[in-house]
């Protein structure tokens, strides 16, 4: 028998945060919009696997109930972008319907405190599942699907709307390439990251064919340049930024429509990496992110088989 010592070393499992489950929302809901204004989250349209919508609701994280009485939307719309600024919000582009000739560039500005819609200048170029972030009060819109002929064809157009002005700025320097897919969008530091998404358009549902590109656009440079590329494809889902750190939840892989994820990434901008955080409540795609008071909201969305209405949050790590 040897006398040599073996001593074990200790394994450090890393510990990943627990999402809690809240009131789900009034209606099944996928690639709908959801930001917060005065405390308020809302989600705005979107489609229940059928026909696309016109709901506004209203969460209130201090009650954890929902008010189903706002005034609707202006047009039923899916894949638009719903984005705060100075405490109203704005519903940008999308689907009027389920079909690409229906892509619109109308911009409704929504005022909680009167609960009244008004109709702005439309966005220059109508496209629908685009990425945005907002920076000095101004909201920045790039990629999406736009229609050409009848075709759904990707794009990598940067425009830019000034709620204050209510104009659009479409000299931006565009994005390096095309990419469309969800509001793949988020603002940190100087900076718009542009997170995977797809790149080409070869059918739908079947192939999305998400891409683990990441583009990074410098505003003071007005200029895009290539980011750390994530650990792989995926499309039909958001991002939010917390303390540096960009988070994405769920959404599609690489293959087609149907392989759906649960997996939570995080990448942490100082140390540039890309980081596995755990698993979200469903593996879906076609939810919605909120951040709020710290914490990650994630609502609806599609698992596979249907739409659900399931809120649910998360303390980042």
């Amino acid at each position: 028998m040897s006398d040599d010592i073996v001593i074990w070393k200790s394994v450090v499992r890393p510990v990943y945060p627990t999402w809690t489950q809240l009131t789900s929302m009034p209606a099944t809901r996928e690639q709908h919009g959801f930001a917060e204004a005065g405390g308020l989250l809302y989600v705005a349209a979107g489609i229940n696997g059928i026909t696309c919508q016109d709901d506004l609701y209203a969460y209130n994280p201090a009650t954890d109930m929902w008010d189903d009485t706002l005034a609707l939307v202006p047009s039923v719309r899916q894949s638009a972008v719903l984005r705060a600024v100075s405490g109203k919000l704005y519903y940008i582009g999308g689907m009027e319907s389920a079909s690409i000739t229906d892509v619109t560039g109308r911009c409704d500005e929504y005022d909680p405190d009167t609960d009244n819609w008004t109709a702005k200048t439309a966005k220059p170029t109508p496209v629908e599942d685009f990425g945005s972030a907002v920076y000095d009060g101004k909201i920045y819109c790039f990629g999406g699907l736009k229609n050409v002929a009848g075709t759904p064809t990707p794009t990598n157009v940067m425009e830019v709307y000034d709620p204050d002005a209510n104009t659009w700025d479409e000299t931006l320097d565009d994005m390096p390439g095309a990419l469309w897919s969800g509001d793949f969008g988020t603002y940190y530091d100087g900076k718009i990251y542009a997170c995977g998404a797809a790149a080409v358009y070869t059918g739908y549902p079947a192939s999305l064919t998400p891409v683990s590109t990441v583009y990074v656009y410098d505003i003071a440079t007005d200029t895009w340049a290539a980011g750390t590329a994530g650990p792989e494809g995926f499309c039909y889902r958001e991002m939010v930024v917390v303390d540096g750190v960009l988070y994405s939840v769920a959404g599609s892989t690489i293959g087609s429509n149907t392989e759906i994820t649960d997996l939570v990434w995080r990448y942490d901008v100082a140390g540039d990496e890309w980081l596995y955080t755990g698993r979200a409540p469903n593996a879906v795609r076609g939810s919605a992110l909120c951040l709020y008071d710290g914490e990650i909201y994630t609502v609806g969305g599609y698992d596979g088989s249907s739409q659900i209405a399931e809120l649910w949050k998360v303390e980042p790590l």
